[in-house]
């Protein structure tokens, strides 16, 4: 039965957490339905790029859903396991989460990572000129291994989306915060030229000690680093931005990021 497995146990107004739950909230398919997913195939490296508008909680020691977070204050639908929702919720939650629905972070248990470098990196860029002008000496990158976490822990984005597609609206929805896309159209987008290597997690994901994190103002070149050729293209592209500022330079990457709001 769907939410049986919740590690999120009732008492009254107050809902208590368990420990591992605190540490990092695994997702549990339902059984026989275990192959559906790619928990084996998980990237070793995750990275994330964030700000101090960023939606929840991150910080060097944790990365929480703004629904966990306010859990005292919420449903317990909202801070249950994705996988442990009845489906046709779940498939409307994952939508919002993936489609960037403004003001749906309240009821929201997921935070997004990304295997692309470049991509959180172009992201930060996004959130520099178009988001806020938020200055880039607040943007922080942060990268974790996920060998150091549960197995289960982190659920990539398109094997969440097919999982629930047959429960998916079947249309977008334009509403007061925002239009967003039915897993349907979500599919179609990754399936293009959207793609960007998306992971989620759920409730709260303890890092400490687990983590490396950097300003992006801050990036430089380190040979030590050549091997990663997505930062070396990365503080090209930097060190044009610091030089004239014209948004022009960017029109690519955020081309691309505008894509994922319409």
């Amino acid at each position: 039965m769907y939410g049986s497995r919740s590690t999120i146990d009732s008492y009254g107004d107050s809902m208590m957490v368990s420990p591992e739950a605190m540490r990092a909230q695994t997702f549990v398919p339902e059984t026989g339905h275990e192959t559906e997913f790619s928990f084996d195939q998980t990237p070793t490296y995750l990275f994330r790029v964030y700000d101090p508008a960023s939606p929840g909680i991150t910080s060097t020691e944790e990365v929480t859903s703004q629904a966990m977070h306010d859990r005292y204050k919420q449903a317990e639908s909202d801070v249950t396991d994705l996988l442990s929702l009845p489906p046709g919720d779940a498939a409307k939650r994952l939508s919002h989460h993936l489609s960037w629905v403004y003001y749906h972070e309240k009821h929201c248990n997921l935070m997004s990572w990304s295997s692309s470098l470049l991509f959180v990196l172009q992201y930060g860029l996004f959130r520099h000129v178009k988001v806020k002008q938020t200055p880039l000496s607040e943007i922080q990158l942060i990268m974790i291994d996920t060998r150091e976490f549960p197995k289960q822990t982190f659920l990539r984005d398109l094997d969440a989306i097919q999982y629930f597609l047959p429960y998916s609206t079947g249309e977008a929805v334009t509403q007061p915060g925002g239009r967003w896309l039915d897993l349907e159209a979500l599919k179609k987008k990754r399936e293009a030229d959207m793609y960007f290597g998306e992971y989620l997690t759920q409730g709260r994901l303890d890092i400490r000690g687990k983590y490396q994190e950097l300003n992006v103002s801050n990036i430089k070149y380190d040979p030590m680093s050549e091997k990663m050729a997505e930062l070396k293209q990365f503080r090209e592209v930097m060190e044009s931005v610091k030089r004239d500022r014209t948004e022009s330079l960017l029109t690519q990457s955020l081309s691309a990021m505008e894509k994922l709001t319409v």
